[in-house]
């Protein structure tokens, strides 16, 4: 599922970098904030480690860096992803704010790294959460919200967030 996943993103993001080139003359910040985008995602991973330190696997991080085996503790946390359930980046109310903000940055600025950042976080996203609904765990991106969110209702958000990311990618790429 991982796979079908960075491969759709992947797809993406190469469609995006060639109109972007074919519109502009030229990848530069686009091509970088997409990049940067869709990293930043990842360090919700480490933000974990340092919000909740007493557990096993952040304790383990912890002491490969202070051992100097930072390879081996990115390794470990890309081993152990489906273990942390409550993400704040990954979490659809976090989301929805980054939809609202995208829509900001992307028709007040010109800036195509800061355009590039919002879309690149966002297909990474949109993947994460379409990978959520169909395994049935879509219950695990409203983990803030204090009652059972039905799937209709986690269907109708991420349909928000794809129709936002969508938007944001045909006005970015004007």
């Amino acid at each position: 599922m991982r796979d079908m996943k960075n491969l759709a993103a992947a797809g993406y993001v190469l469609a995006v970098l060639v109109l972007a080139f074919w519109n502009s003359g030229g990848l530069g910040g686009a091509g970088l904030g997409l990049a940067l985008g869709w990293s930043l995602v990842y360090a919700d991973h480490v933000i974990y480690c340092l919000t909740y330190p007493h557990e096993h696997t952040p304790m383990r991080v912890a002491g490969l860096v202070r051992e100097r085996k930072v390879g081996e503790a990115i390794k470990l946390l890309n081993a152990t992803t489906e273990t942390r359930k409550r993400l704040i980046l990954h979490s659809g109310l976090f989301q929805v704010v980054l939809a609202l903000f995208g829509f900001w940055i992307v028709s007040s600025s010109g800036d195509a790294f800061g355009r590039g950042i919002i879309l690149g976080m966002m297909v990474n996203f949109l993947a994460f959460n379409v990978e959520k609904l169909k395994a049935g765990a879509g219950g695990e991106i409203f983990w803030q919200i204090r009652r059972d969110v039905p799937v209709g209702e986690q269907r109708l958000v991420v349909a928000f967030l794809a129709a936002a990311f969508l938007y944001l990618t045909a006005v970015s790429l004007n």
